[in-house]
This record gives structure tokens, sequence and C-alpha cells, in this order.
């Protein structure tokens, strides 16, 4: 990290950080128990792993509201207020040790290509550069990278990068909030790097986008090579489903809600209505992957080298709603799966996770977050 004490971190390769910390091992300190946190405009969600029989078993796990001033625009808005929050949290878990997962709205990321000559001092070489590529002094910056996975045969000539990037005050005020409700932060991240941690199998190596549906917005995020190369939010989130579906029926927002939770997650003919009194909001989150997709089309064939999305992968309890990826899949002529939040952390013939799996859809980041801990890596 540029500066500060907490580590920003992307995503690495699994088998690549396991075999770090058999040569490097960590401090006994760093091997407790953390507690993977997530935090977006209007919850905490958090994770927390043991080990049983050598295998990571969910301790314990949770959502804690937030109060509806407490972030804006993914930064810390009022102090008091997310650290009434936390404090309620860490009365839930038992380690003081987390590994947080922050709102993407703040991060900048991108993918960098420098000269294989800068390998022996990669930092200070992305440093030069960063006022290229963010609207930031480096001096206000907070940044980590990590190197793109593939064969180096291929990319001898230089070294690629995949490069997170926030504004100093905004991790500053997110650490001073973690302090003071008890909790020591080991690393922070931005969500889209902890949902990919979970949802993308650690061997594939192509190129997926992420859709993560929060409540009050949407979550886009490119993941090629093993690493989150770029990033953007909608507005639009499960709530914009709620007073769709409040307007269509003529009924308080409550009720709406309740309408959305009982009958949006089933297929049944009696559904199809519902799915009629959507066409609107799933055709607007349509054209949000769509400018996605265009952008990092564009943007790849300017690199000179094409990454194409090859799949989508669907988070967060509204991305199993009812036809919604068989309607991306059609419009977007791309594969279009609802996510596995397991999918790098256990088998089922292991042990049945204590989760839903529609419920699980909303712990991807924090699963993801709990999975960035040395911890989990050493275990």
């Amino acid at each position: 990290m540029h500066e500060g004490s907490v580590m920003l971190r992307g995503r690495e390769s699994s088998s690549l950080r396991r075999r770090f910390f058999e040569l490097f091992p960590p401090p006994r300190l760093l091997l407790m128990n953390a507690v993977g946190v997530h935090l977006d405009a209007t919850a905490i969600r958090y994770f927390e792993l043991s080990w049983r029989r050598g295998l990571p078993n969910p301790r314990c796990f949770g959502t804690i509201p937030l109060p509806p001033d407490a972030l804006a625009g993914g930064a810390v808005a009022k102090k008091e207020a997310l650290v009434g929050a936390l404090q309620t949290l860490r009365r839930e878990v038992k380690s003081d040790f987390l590994v947080a997962a922050l709102p993407e709205e703040k991060a900048y990321l991108f993918t960098l290509a420098l000269p294989a000559a800068a390998a022996g001092n990669l930092r200070a070489a992305l440093e030069f550069r960063l006022e290229e590529h963010v609207p930031l002094p480096a001096r206000e910056a907070v940044f980590d990278f990590s190197p793109l996975a593939g064969d180096p045969r291929l990319h001898a000539a230089h070294a690629d990068l995949a490069v997170t990037v926030m504004p100093h005050n905004v991790v500053s005020d997110f650490l001073q909030s973690f302090s003071l409700a008890g909790f020591f932060p080991l690393s922070f991240e931005v969500e889209s790097q902890a949902c990919a941690r979970s949802l993308i199998p650690n061997n594939f190596l192509g190129t997926a986008l992420i859709i993560h549906f929060g409540e009050t917005r949407t979550g886009f995020s490119v993941v090629t090579r093993g690493s989150v190369s770029f990033a953007s939010v909608s507005t639009i989130g499960c709530s914009a489903i709620t007073d769709a579906l409040a307007e269509h029926f003529s009924v308080p927002r409550e009720e709406a809600k309740q309408i959305r939770e009982s009958r949006g997650y089933a297929s049944s003919g009696r559904n199809m209505e519902i799915l009629f009194s959507l066409t609107n909001i799933f055709s607007a989150i349509k054209d949000e992957a769509n400018k996605v997709l265009t952008y990092w089309q564009t943007h790849q064939r300017e690199g000179g080298e094409s990454h194409a999305v090859q799949r989508i992968v669907l988070t967060g309890r509204g991305g199993a709603f009812f036809s919604l990826d068989e309607y991306l899949s059609r419009t977007l002529k791309i594969p279009v799966e609802v996510g596995n939040v397991w999918t790098n952390l256990a088998h089922f013939d292991d042990y049945i996770p204590p989760i839903e799996h529609l419920d699980s859809l909303d712990y991807a980041g924090a699963i993801g977050a709990a999975m960035g801990a040395p911890a989990y890596h050493h275990g």
C-alpha cells in the first residue's frame, strides 16, 4: 500500500498465495481467525471462518442494518452511525481481526502493462504513472496491484498488472471507524474483488462479468486472468423491483417487498404477471450490462489483446430473480448463471453449508473477504 497501515489488496490466485505462505509463514498474530466483512449502503454482512478436520467451516454469519446516513457514495458520511453498527458487529463475533470489502463507488480499477525492466520495483514504476489513469495525485491515493495470471512466455516483454486505487481520506475514514469499534483490520479491498474470490473458480483464467445486486445499487465487474480489471456501479437495485411491484399491484411498498420475496424467486405460471411487470427493470439492467461489455470490448481492442467476456455470473439475491438469467443470456448472447459462493471454499461432499442458497448470494462479498485472510490460505 502506498500510505497508511492497512493493505489494500486485489485478488490473487489461491495456489500462488498458498505457496507464498508456505515459504514465508505470517506472524502468529495474522493467523488468528479473521472475520470477512462486506459493507454496502444498507447493511454490514459478516462471515467468520474456523477450521474443522482441516476444512474451512463457517463459524458465524449475519447481517447488521446500517442507518441510512452512515455511508453515502461509497464513503463514510456519518462516522458515529457507522461505528455504532460496527460495535454491534463486534459483540456478535469472536475475533478482533477482519478483512473488509469496501463499497465500490470511490475505487478505480484498471489494468496496466509495465516494461519487464521495471519488474524490480513495480510499485515505484506504477506510482510514477498513477496520475495517467486516475484523477488523484499519487500523494492522495492508496493503491495496490496484483499480477494478472497467465502464461509468462506470452508476456515476456511486459508485466501485466491489475491495479486498485482509492482516495487516502476515504480509506482513512473506514480505518478509523473500524478501530473505534474495537477491530484490527488486516486488509481492505473493494467488494468486487471479494465477490470474485468467492464466485470465480481459481482455475478460470478467462474473462467473466459479475453482476452483483444490492438493495439500492448494482455492481458490474470484469474479472480477467484471475483479477478484477474493471468495475462500475448502477443505481438500479432490488429496491427498484419493489417500487415496480408496488406500482403494478397498487399496494404499499412493504407489501410489494413481501410479494418480491415470496413470489419473485419461484418459477411458476402464477409469477408470469410479476415478470411482465418488471420488463422495464430487466431491460435497464441489460442496458447497463451492455454498456460495460461495450466499454470492455473497445478497451481491449485498443490494448491490442482480446479478452472477450465468456460468461456472466449473477449474485446478490436479486440475481436469482425468476427468469432474469434467461433474459440476460438471450438478450446479451452470453451464457449467464446464478453464482455459487462456495465455488472455491468447499465441496458439498465435505459438508452442507448452513446458509440457504438464496440467502448465500448476499454473502458473496463477506465470504470472499474471509477467504482473503492469511489464516485461510495458511490453513
